[in-house]
């Protein structure tokens, strides 16, 4: 097997109304996503809006595990500076 698109490349809706067509397609759509489309009935099809809502709860322990991460580091940064500082205050009281 090939490779597989992690995406929708094509998404249509067509609505049939007063025996005409209004059809409206966006691309591409992001996988595993709920959508809803906002389409008024007449046959300007460009007024539609495609609303896109993404399941977030999913990548909560990742996000939560990287702010974790970045904020230990963040953290030995500053404490390594502190003591760095510190230190140097110390050799300066002893020059004095």
């Amino acid at each position: 097997m090939g490779r597989s698109n992690n995406f929708i490349e094509e998404f249509s809706i067509a609505v049939y109304s007063g025996g005409k067509r209004s059809m409206r397609t966006w691309t591409p759509v992001i996988p595993k996503s709920i959508l809803f489309v906002i389409a008024e009935m007449t046959e300007n099809a460009e007024n539609w809006n495609l609303e896109l809502l993404l399941n977030p709860t999913d990548k909560v322990p990742l996000v939560l595990i990287a702010d974790g991460v970045f904020l230990l580091a963040l953290g030995l940064v500053i404490i390594v500076f502190h003591l760095y500082e510190k230190a140097e205050d110390d050799r300066e009281k002893q020059s004095i």
